[in-house]
This record gives C-alpha cells, structure tokens and sequence, in this order.
C-alpha cells in the first residue's frame, strides 16, 4: 500500500468477504479459534494502517505550514495530533503482538496434544511388538537367533522408552508447562550431557559456528522415531502375513503339491510399500524442516521430482523385501522336502527362515532409508536456495559406533558445485549429513575439499558416492575426528569398569 494511503473501502470490503468466506484458501485448513484470530488480527491492522496514513497526512501537512510561517499555535496543535495517532499506533501493534503470541501458543498447545495422542498409539505399538517377541523368544534354541531375538527386544524396550517420554513431554507442553527443550547434540562439548546406548558423556568436538543452528536433538528424535515406527509396522505386518504363509505351505505339504509351493506368494508387496512409502515421505518432511529453518524461510512444498523417486524407492524396497523372504522361505521348504524331514519341521524350518530374513532385512531397510531421505529433504531445501550458500561442512555423530569413514569426513567443506555435496548418507545407519555455510556468516571454514586418499574408496556414479559402496578405511584420516574417536573410546571403557 503506498504510503499514506488509508485503504479504500472496496479493499476493506474484501478483506471482510474473504475472511467470511470459509471456502476460502487463505482460511483452508485452519481451525476456527485460528480463523477468529487471523480476523482479530487484519482487522487490528487495518485500523492500524488506517492511523498510520492519518499521521502521514498531518506531517505533511505540518511541512507545508512550515513554509508558510504557520503560527506557533497551529503547529503545536498539529505536533499533539501526531503524537496522540503515534501513541494509538503502538497501542495497536502491542495488541497485535499479544494477538499473534496468544495464537502460537494456542497452536502449539493444540499440535502438542495431537502429538502426545500420537506418542501413545505408538507406544501401545511398541508394548503389541514386545509382547509378541518376548513370547517368541522361549521357542528360539539356536544362540544366534537368540541373541538377534533379544537385540530387536532392547531395540523395542528403547523406543517403548523414548516414546511414553515424549508423550509425557507433549502432555506437558498441551498443558503449558512446557520447559525449554534442548538444542544441541550428543557429540560435542557445547551439548549438554546425552545419554546415550553405551554410555553418559561429553565429546570433544565443539559446534562449528554453522552446526550451532542446528536443532541436533530434534532431529536425532525424529531419526529414532520414524525408525521405530517403520520397524514395528513392517514387523507386525510380517507376522500376520508369516502366519498366513506356513498354513499355506502346511496346506500344500499335507496335498502333497510340490508344485504349488514354488507358485506361493509369501509376503504381499502392496501393504508393504504403503509402509515404506509412509516413512520415506516422513524422514523427507523432517529433512526440508531442519533445512528450512536454517535458511529462516518456510518449509517448500515437496517437487513432482521428489514425489516420484520416493514411489519409486519404496516400490524397490517392498519387491526386494518380499523377493528375499519369498526365495528364502521356498528355499528352505525345498530343502526340508529333499532331505526327507516330517511337514512339521519343514513348516517350522519355514517360520524361522522368514521371521530370520525379515529382522535382517528390516534392519538394513530402516538404517538406510531414513538417513538417505532425511538427507535428500535436506538437499531439496539447500539446493533450491544455492546461491546464498558458499560451501557445505559435512557434520558426523562422533561415539563409538562411527566407522573410520564417517570420522574421516567429519568436518571436511566442500564447493557448492562439487559433486560429492550430493552425498547423503555414506552406509547403512550412517548418521552424517551437510551443513550449509552461507555468504552473510561471520565465520566461514576454509573450502579444502575432500582428499582423493578418502574420496578414491568410493564408487560413484558422475562423481557422487554411491551409498554402501566403498572401501572402508583401516584407520580414519582426518586427525581430529581420530583423536575424537580415541577419546570416545576411552570414556566408554572408563564408564564399563
């Protein structure tokens, strides 16, 4: 609006049609306190414009008299108007200041409480899957199942953990007794101490000035989260649908139809895709958020591009998923039948080969898909944004299960345009990712790339690393991520004894 221009009572009609008009796009979507503030508050503002231009016109005035020779009088009643509108004036934008904090609040009290009904479906989620392994594993002899088996329990026992207290931290903040969450990661000594699965300490390793706008515990929440959430989803499913195989395979041992075995469909790829596809677009989403609030902008809605890959890889996921269960689970009928063994043990065999391939695949699956997509929202955000980027510093969780890699790349800058930027996440459970150093920082890390002595290990396609394919290092090259390592190690063998 020019200034000093009061709007025109055709604009104010406008206004006042579209904030009434409940098909409107400006209102989609929002809830109907939401909806009374956002009138509450255009309407503070347009009074507020409104004085503004009244104040205009009177210092304009006040210039012109100037010229003039206006009487003392005149000018002094003139310098009163204006300070009584300024005084109005701030007296609106307090107002419109109260208006929008009270709505914040009311919206995240609100998301807080959605939230906190979400942690306890989760978490009723995590007791089904203990309950259902804790009984499986009475049944289990061999050592290695065994153990594999009491592995996915304290894995299950962890998230069921971390989940009620993140329902309690959301109970909270819905109730306004929200504390100050903390900002900072467990690898570095700017954190606070992190308790961590092997152990209570801090790391060497201070913040970069460009990691500092990183809410690190945030996103190690979220990692945990949607990992946890897709290994219990892709678990029940394959129980239900392990179930329904061995009486399929029981049916046909007992026909005696060979034949219809190699023809049976073990696992139903459909639901599984669904669940993948879910958690991909998850991880993306918390990838952009991150990325989006280090720029101070809003989170970008997610490109076609973006959209397609997504489908594309969780359609991959499912048909390997259920390809390798399937091959195993046949295998192990086919060989049961030529060894001569009763129905009984081969449908048992079967179980057990099945319930073996999904927790290995259901490993690898979740310690890969949610770095990479994590990563590429990231990636979305930064790239989009490029030009007020100057280089990216590749950030690792530094404890004791960071491979010699991983601590090689740590703290490594790159150019915007080298090709290893499009790196997302380096092996299965990799926790790395790129930070964005911007043109307006106070500080900026000098820009060495990253050696070939590292670089040459991997395998790449037009010059970006391919994920799990590379030679991993005996020993980590980067000096200061190796005396990190070191010092990790240390602490953790202190903390055993």
């Amino acid at each position: 609006m020019p200034k000093g221009k009061p709007l025109s009572e055709e604009t104010k009609k406008k206004i006042s049609e579209a904030l009434k008009k409940n098909g409107n796009r400006q209102e989609t979507g929002r809830s109907a306190a939401a909806q009374a503030y956002l009138r509450e508050f255009v309407t503070k503002r347009v009074e507020y414009d409104e004085l503004k231009a009244k104040r205009q016109a009177l210092r304009d005035k006040k210039k012109a008299l100037g010229k003039k020779k206006a009487t003392k009088k005149e000018r002094d009643e003139l310098r009163k108007e204006i300070k009584e509108l300024t005084g109005k004036m701030k007296e609106k934008r307090q107002i419109m200041k109260t208006i929008k904090a009270n709505a914040r609040a009311e919206k995240r009290m609100r998301t807080a409480s959605a939230n906190a009904k979400k942690a306890a479906i989760r978490a009723k989620r995590y007791e089904g899957l203990l309950s259902k392994l804790q009984s499986s594993l009475g049944d289990i002899t061999n050592p290695d199942r065994k153990k594999r088996m009491r592995d996915r329990i304290n894995r299950a026992k962890a998230g069921l953990a971390r989940t009620r207290a993140k329902e309690q931290e959301y109970k909270n903040a819905a109730a306004g007794k929200e504390k100050r969450r903390k900002t900072a990661f467990d690898f570095c000594d700017y954190s606070r101490p992190v308790l961590l699965a092997d152990g209570v300490f801090r790391l060497p390793r201070p913040l970069t000035f460009q990691e500092k706008r990183i809410n690190w515990q945030g996103l190690n929440d979220a990692y945990d989260d949607i990992q946890g959430e897709l290994e219990t989803a892709l678990t029940d499913e394959t129980s239900e649908e392990t179930e329904r195989a061995v009486k399929a395979i029981q049916r046909k041992l007992d026909a005696g139809d060979i034949a219809g075995i190699a023809a049976l469909t073990i696992i139903l790829s459909g639901r599984i895709r669904l669940i993948v596809a879910t958690a991909l677009r998850r991880a993306f989403g918390i990838g952009k958020d991150t990325a989006a609030r280090e720029f101070g902008i809003g989170t970008p809605a997610t490109s076609t591009r973006a959209s397609q890959i997504m489908r594309a890889d969780a359609e991959n996921i499912a048909n390997i998923y259920a390809s390798s269960i399937e091959q195993s689970a046949k295998s192990s009928v086919v060989s049961g039948i030529a060894a001569g063994a009763s129905v009984a043990g081969i449908v048992g065999a079967a179980r057990n080969s099945i319930q073996d391939t999904a927790s290995r695949v259901i490993m690898n699956t979740s310690g890969t898909v949610i770095g990479q997509h994590v990563n590429r929202g990231r990636a979305s955000v930064m790239f989009d944004n490029i030009a007020r980027i100057v280089s990216f510093q590749r950030s690792e969780v530094l404890d004791s299960k960071t491979c010699p890699m991983c601590l090689s790349l740590d703290e490594r800058v790159v150019g915007p345009s080298d090709p290893v930027a499009h790196m997302d996440i380096v092996h299965t459970h990799c926790r790395g990712l790129w930070v964005p150093v911007f043109a307006s920082d106070e500080t900026k890390p000098e820009i060495k790339g990253i050696p070939k002595s590292i670089i040459g290990n991997f395998d790449s396609i037009d010059g970006r690393p391919v994920v799990n394919s590379f030679k991993q290092l005996k020993k980590p090259v980067n000096d200061v991520s190796s005396k990190a390592a070191k010092e990790i190690r240390k602490r953790l063998e202190k903390a055993k004894k």
